[in-house]
């Protein structure tokens, strides 16, 4: 098997610095778009929260990274944890590959397994504990669908 080139592997990590931008802007103009044109018909553009009444596993992700961008921790703690433990994981993962492509070490670009299983259990937990909370309690901590489960809460 051929080594990969050090010029191969920089221009790897500058492409998935790109698509992490990328997704970033595209959250936002996402949102932006649900905002303008799909908020008369009450649509967020997710199946689970406009046919289901219920959030899915990354609802808040956009507005917790909103927050985090303008400096406000524990909204975006309230919003979505998982966004705060992408973004500090992802700035390990920078100053990682960026090391170990200076001193052209083979291990560029790897994510360990226990930080994709803390992924999937923050989303996981947060989607059994947030749905839990809005349904049989009335607590609803993003405001969107608390009117469909309590109508006592309809103002």
């Amino acid at each position: 098997m051929k080594p990969t080139s050090n010029k191969t592997r920089r221009i790897t990590f500058l492409l998935v610095q790109l698509l992490a931008i990328g997704a970033v802007v595209a959250a936002f103009i996402w949102r932006d778009f649900v905002d303008q044109h799909m908020a008369e018909y009450r649509l967020s553009g997710c199946l689970l929260h406009d046919v289901l009444h219920i959030y899915c596993p990354t609802c808040g992700g956009t507005r917790a990274v909103v927050a985090l961008f303008r400096g406000q921790l524990l909204s975006s703690l309230a919003y979505h944890p998982l966004s705060l433990y992408l973004v500090v994981g992802f700035i390990c993962f920078d100053v990682q590959t960026a090391i170990a492509i200076r001193k052209d070490s083979p291990h560029v670009l790897h994510i360990p397994n226990w930080y994709l299983w803390g992924m999937l259990i923050i989303a996981a937990t947060v989607f059994i504990v947030r749905n839990y909370l809005l349904i049989v309690h009335g607590w609803d901590n993003l405001g969107d669908l608390l009117p469909f489960w309590h109508a006592s809460s309809i103002t």
